[in-house]
């Protein structure tokens, strides 16, 4: 449906400009008469409305899918603070990264990334263990 907006737009908006065109170059033809540029007045007239519906159909279509990826990214962002307060709770303020990752579904990078913005935002401690897995530890 989504890719029959997007060609309806380019569409409507493609014949607009066509007409918009060639009514401009009836009116700039220096041989026209009056009734060619009578003629160019009513294939702007006719020109105006695709143009215009076509390009507004574009911006809508632009916004709306910003505004549905704005919200997808901000519910995934709620899951992931949900599940990080959970686990956090479950581990009695103790998480490893394997541990958050794990059960996020990231990657180890992006995990230690989220864990570490989290622990300066909550004063957290961490250590290193010998075989280099990171525990923060979370003030209860």
């Amino acid at each position: 449906m989504k890719w029959f907006l997007w060609a309806t737009s380019v569409g409507l908006a493609s014949l607009g400009g066509l007409l918009l065109l060639l009514s401009l170059t009836l009116v700039s033809n220096p041989q026209a008469n009056q009734s060619d540029r009578d003629g160019s007045l009513a294939l702007f007239v006719f020109a105006v409305p695709p143009l215009v519906g076509g390009t507004g159909l574009a911006w809508g279509l632009y916004f709306h899918q910003r505004n549905a990826e704005r919200l997808r990214q901000q519910a995934e962002a709620e899951q992931l603070q949900k599940l990080f307060y959970d686990l956090v709770q479950r581990q009695q303020g103790r998480l490893t990264v394997l541990q958050f990752a794990a059960a996020a579904s990231l990657s180890g990078t992006a995990a230690k990334q989220y864990l570490d913005e989290r622990a300066k935002e909550f004063g957290a401690d961490f250590t290193s263990e010998a075989a280099g897995e990171i525990t923060y530890h979370f003030p209860g």
